[in-house]
């Protein structure tokens, strides 16, 4: 790889930091999650590190190493996930998720295909990512598609206790969607109208209960409340 200022040779630690990567495969730089470790890069074949070993970044300290060598769906965008780092690969007939784990300035980085064990339910053509990092979820989808995907984990401290994949079907067509203050927002189409529908991850205090009065109208006693929201847990 070489890395270069584009406007000049000379150098100051007020100039902007113009810098490049090239490589044997096209180095276009399509995104960027920021880590402990450095700003990591992401082009549509390969992944680069941004570090410096100075306090201070500027033109003069910053460097950029080759990471790791992965395909990265460009139409979509890496997300943090606290400690790691996910990204979406579409080079083959199946999507595939991967996450980059370990990210540091010397040694490899571990990266894990975590959808290897749905690799054939996985749509090709995801285009559209939301995460909520707190309940440990992300949710995947294509426009147009009534599918969402999700991935639920739980880590404590630096290990992966629990982690699962589930699908939603819903009703008209995805069209964006967003996690924001513990809630699913997605833009749903029917019948050429938008709408915007709020699914709770958590239970709020408007969330939607469902009653089942065990065919006994008259005797409340015996009734069970179910919580409609994604996690049921208490």
């Amino acid at each position: 790889f070489n890395f270069w200022n584009k406007r000049s040779m000379t150098f100051s630690n007020t100039d902007p930091i113009d810098i490049s990567v090239g490589s044997k495969f096209p180095a276009t730089l399509y995104d960027a999650v920021a880590m402990n470790a450095g700003l990591v890069l992401f082009s549509k074949n390969q992944q680069f590190l941004v570090t410096t070993d100075s306090d201070i970044l500027n033109p003069t300290t910053a460097k950029i190493n080759a990471l790791c060598n992965y395909n990265f769906n460009y139409k979509t965008n890496p997300v943090n996930l606290g400690t790691t780092v996910g990204f979406l690969d579409n080079a083959g007939k199946y999507s595939r998720f991967f996450e980059i784990a370990r990210v540091t300035r010397d040694g490899d980085p571990d990266v894990v295909d975590q959808s290897k064990i749905v690799g054939k339910l996985f749509d090709k053509d995801l285009d559209h990512i939301s995460i909520s990092r707190e309940n440990g979820l992300i949710f995947f989808s294509e426009k147009n598609s009534s599918t969402l995907y999700g991935f639920r984990y739980f880590n404590a401290g630096n290990q992966r206790l629990q982690q699962s994949w589930f699908t939603w079907e819903i009703v008209g067509t995805i069209q964006h969607h967003a996690v924001l203050d513990d809630s699913l927002y997605i833009v749903v189409r029917n019948n050429s109208k938008d709408t915007l529908q709020k699914y709770s991850i958590k239970t709020h205090t408007d969330s939607f209960t469902i009653t089942d009065d065990q065919e006994t109208e008259d005797d409340a006693t015996d009734d069970v409340t179910y919580r409609i929201h994604l996690d049921s847990a208490s």
